[in-house]
């Protein structure tokens, strides 16, 4: 290609790309993208292909090596950098964006983002990744916001295609504290999924629902989540918490029961079966179950167990 059209300088990025992703030979790479700069009147799209070579060679080359990693995103960086100098595409951005990710700097990421959300590239899948990065930030209100821009791309009229935005809605509301707005959220997923549901999804919602403080809905999905994975003991363990919490103690114990007989060694299944005994005044079984769960690694049985010697 290069012989047959020498001056053009996508050859250059072609053949650079070949010995820095096969061989890892960016020395190489080096002198054909220094060719490509010198013969190109595009020099942002040269720039842009250098940093997408980098940004592969991370995947490629540095999987178990996090060092190299981030030399390679730092390199892409420099030169997307270079590439939005020049021209500021809104590829240009989502690439910069997508490497601040990867590297941790979710700040940055979240200024691309929000940037990009202001060009033609703006969608649901924008505002989503902004979304992300607030998330990780452990700033779940701005992340909420972010992603109800995300919802509201698609309009008024639920579509399937909100449905993953609303469940992540729905997640990041559950964890700014607004469990009731997220109880909604998880509804309106539900009746986009038309019952395309499975038991996680129970499960996420009755966490919801019990912070909430909306018990009978919270009991009713944990039971459709064990009718739908009997085999799962965090379900059962899960309503055990959930019948303590509503004083129905011979429900709890008869869920510690089946996850007794699935993960007999859990510390959390003793705890909970000594303190519903706790509750019916039976110290004595109470003691015996809080002893399995120190035994185990409760880290709370100890100061349990103590209690009750003081009462004896």
């Amino acid at each position: 290609y290069i012989s047959e059209y020498p001056q053009s300088y996508e050859g250059h990025l072609m053949l650079a790309e070949y010995y820095a992703l096969t061989d890892s030979a960016f020395d190489k790479a080096r002198v054909h993208w220094d060719k490509a700069l010198r013969l190109s009147d595009r020099p942002d799209d040269v720039f842009f292909n250098i940093a997408k070579v980098y940004t592969g060679a991370v995947a490629r080359h540095a999987a178990d090596n996090d060092s190299v990693a981030v030399q390679f995103i730092d390199s892409a960086l420099v030169n997307v950098d270079r590439a939005i100098a020049i021209k500021r595409e809104p590829l240009y951005l989502h690439n910069k964006a997508e490497l601040h990710f990867a590297k941790g700097n979710f700040a940055e990421a979240f200024d691309c983002y929000e940037a990009l959300s202001h060009t033609s590239m703006s969608s649901a899948e924008v505002y989503a990744a902004a979304s992300k990065c607030k998330e990780a930030l452990g700033e779940y209100d701005a992340a909420v916001a972010q992603m109800d821009s995300a919802v509201a791309t698609f309009g008024t009229l639920p579509v399937e295609a909100m449905a993953p935005y609303l469940l992540n809605r729905a997640m990041l509301k559950h964890k700014a504290g607004r469990a009731r707005e997220a109880v909604l959220d998880f509804n309106g997923y539900e009746r986009l999924r038309e019952g395309r549901l499975a038991a996680p999804f129970y499960y996420m919602r009755e966490q919801a629902e019990y912070d909430a403080k909306m018990f009978q809905q919270a009991l009713n999905d944990i039971d459709i989540a064990i009718y739908m994975q009997p085999q799962e003991p965090l379900y059962y363990i899960e309503k055990a918490r959930l019948c303590y919490r509503v004083k129905l103690v011979e429900e709890a114990l008869s869920a510690l029961s089946v996850a007794a007989g699935l993960v007999p060694e859990n510390p959390a299944v003793h705890y909970l079966v000594g303190r519903c005994h706790q509750s019916k005044g039976d110290d004595a079984k109470a003691k015996e179950a809080f002893i399995k769960a120190k035994e185990y690694g409760h880290p709370d049985a100890e100061a349990r167990l103590g209690d009750i010697d003081k009462q004896q």
